[in-house]
């Protein structure tokens, strides 16, 4: 009767119950993770595109830029827009453009004062040559004047080639346009062989021409 009651609390609960009660739960978590870890993966592409976009454009530009420039585009410049690196690269592209522009004005340049200072001297050599010729100055063997014509016809090949010097700069700084005509193979060959004639004889060697059929023209 004196003694202490001693109680004992039992509890018991439904296992299967709690799982039906937690399956929502579950289902809910996973669905916002789910979701979560799309709009994450999207977010990610987005950046990533966005980055791409933004590093390729400059360096597809670039890539253009080198291109038109060697194709000999050389006022073409690139927008320096980008990241910092690109945008520094586009600036020394541009300035690597402007100097070579620079150079190929002066190199035009230089060819035309070139050109131009030899065509006076070689003037004079075309006119006394014509003169010796014409017997103006005496009269003059047949050897010798073999060898005017000659000096002659080098001279008037090398007038040519100088306004075709002069011809090529125009055409590369677009004062003049191109336009192919017809030229006779077998009428440079003669000149050619006629040329060449007084050194074959010295060296005892005979020099001969042919222009094959249908190769008559060439453009």
């Amino acid at each position: 009767a004196g003694g202490r009651a001693r109680g004992s609390l039992l509890a018991a609960f439904d296992e299967a119950g709690l799982e039906r009660e937690l399956e929502p739960v579950r289902r809910g978590a996973a669905r916002r993770f789910a979701q979560g870890l799309l709009w994450s993966l999207g977010l990610a592409l987005l950046l990533s595109v966005g980055i791409t976009l933004h590093v390729l454009s400059p360096l597809a530009k670039l890539a253009d830029g080198a291109r038109r420039v060697a194709e000999g585009e050389l006022r073409h410049r690139v927008e320096e827009t980008g990241p910092r690196e690109l945008a520094l690269l586009a600036a020394h592209f541009n300035r690597m453009t402007a100097r070579l522009e620079e150079l190929d004005a002066l190199k035009d340049a230089f060819l035309g004062q070139v050109t131009h200072d030899l065509k006076n001297p070689l003037g004079v050599i075309m006119a006394q040559t014509e003169i010796l010729l014409e017997g103006m100055r005496g009269p003059v063997p047949e050897p010798v004047a073999a060898g005017l014509r000659l000096v002659l016809k080098s001279a008037q090949g090398l007038r040519s080639l100088m306004d075709n010097m002069l011809d090529v700069t125009r055409l590369e700084s677009g004062r003049m346009s191109f336009q192919p005509s017809a030229l006779d193979l077998r009428s440079e060959t003669d000149s050619v062989l006629a040329e060449l004639k007084g050194q074959a004889e010295e060296l005892g060697v005979e020099l001969h021409g042919r222009v094959e059929a249908g190769l008559e023209e060439a453009y």
